[in-house]
């Protein structure tokens, strides 16, 4: 054996090296020469695959080899290549293994060398799975016939832990533009300032658990926060409001929560002045949701307070907690459940607490 070849496999035999960089098999016996790793024969093709632009494979047995590529393995190896290559990979992200689906191993080498979604600075823009929230068109198996898919349209959200499928997402947009479109024409509007005013989305959506006037009781609604005001519904789909919260200048939001629900720490508070008990108190599912709602919160009341003239709003004056004296007697009574212990799947629509 050659004396290049020689050193290749000393190499190739050393720590690291002896599995393959990507899956974990062992006793690779092929390389990315310009990344300098040794990787499997079931990699190799995915990193032929892709280009030598972004990976030059070699094989250790078949191809000649150069000091200048041994020199390049050398500098390198899987250790090091991993430090660079692997440093930020997200907890979603499973490390391939030897058996793993093609798809897993494919997107797995793809992401590390060619979009490069793991290396140190990347930004969580270059990775939309970070937010837990995606959509796109998926087929879906139908019920009937058992063996038939269909293409829908999915939204996954976050913050209402939900997956959502649509079956002509065409028609959706058709009819959302043709409604903001009767409302810009009912303003007798002609320029895009004001039709992105009228038409403007909320500023933040999703579902939060309230209390009502009596605070023995923990209510889930879906709530809309838009400017200086903070409406609720029981559902998504209703037309109409349960209630409003409108937010002036003196409001703040922060986790002190003077409750018997402080105990809890995904709980923050909304501080008014206008009703009993010193505001309204929110929970949500996890800290991360709660920081996302009180910051968008936080930045309506700054909005408020830097043009208090612009906004006409009733001093959080809210008749019996609902707009219109409407009743919320129609919500169903669910199990008993305290709030330190409860599944935030598992909520239905109102929790009773102990008082």
């Amino acid at each position: 054996m050659d004396p290049l070849r020689l050193a290749l496999v000393a190499l190739q035999k050393e720590q690291g090296n002896n599995q393959c960089a990507d899956c974990g098999a062992e006793a690779p016996d092929w390389a990315s020469v310009n990344l300098g790793i040794f990787i499997c024969i079931e990699c190799a093709k995915i990193h032929k695959s892709i280009g030598p632009a972004v990976t030059h494979v070699r094989s250790v047995q078949l191809d000649k080899w150069t000091d200048k590529m041994i020199e390049d393995m050398n500098k390198c190896g899987n250790a090091r290549a991993k430090a660079i290559w692997e440093l930020n990979v997200p907890l979603c992200w499973k490390r391939p293994k030897p058996d793993s689906p093609l798809v897993h191993r494919e997107q797995w080498i793809r992401a590390k060398y060619e979009r490069k979604e793991f290396v140190a600075g990347v930004k969580d823009a270059d990775r939309p799975y970070i937010a837990g929230s995606m959509q796109g068109f998926l087929n879906k198996k139908r019920r009937q016939p058992v063996d038939e898919y269909k293409r829908r349209f999915f939204v996954l959200n976050n913050e209402s832990q939900s997956l959502s499928y649509y079956i002509n997402c065409g028609v959706i947009m058709d009819w959302l533009c043709a409604i903001r479109m009767a409302k810009i024409n009912a303003a007798k509007i002609v320029n895009t300032e004001d039709a992105n005013e009228i038409t403007r989305d909320p500023i933040k959506m999703g579902e939060l658990c309230k209390t009502p006037p009596q605070q023995t009781k923990l209510q889930r609604r879906f709530f809309v926060l838009d400017r200086n005001s903070l409406q609720y519904y029981k559902s998504p789909q209703d037309a109409e409001p349960l209630g409003e919260i409108f937010l002036s200048e003196s409001d703040w939001v922060d986790t002190n929560i003077p409750h018997i629900f402080a105990h809890h720490p995904n709980m923050f508070m909304l501080h008014t002045s206008g009703r009993e008990g010193g505001g309204f108190p929110f929970l949500t599912v996890d800290s991360f949701v709660r920081d996302s709602w009180m910051a968008a919160i936080h930045a309506a009341i700054e909005t408020v307070k830097k043009s208090p003239e612009v906004f006409t709003f009733r001093r959080n004056y809210i008749t019996d907690d609902y707009i219109g004296n409407k009743s919320d007697s129609m919500d169903q009574e669910a199990s008993p459940i305290t709030p330190s212990t409860f599944q935030f799947s598992d909520i239905d629509a109102i929790w009773d607490l102990p008082t």
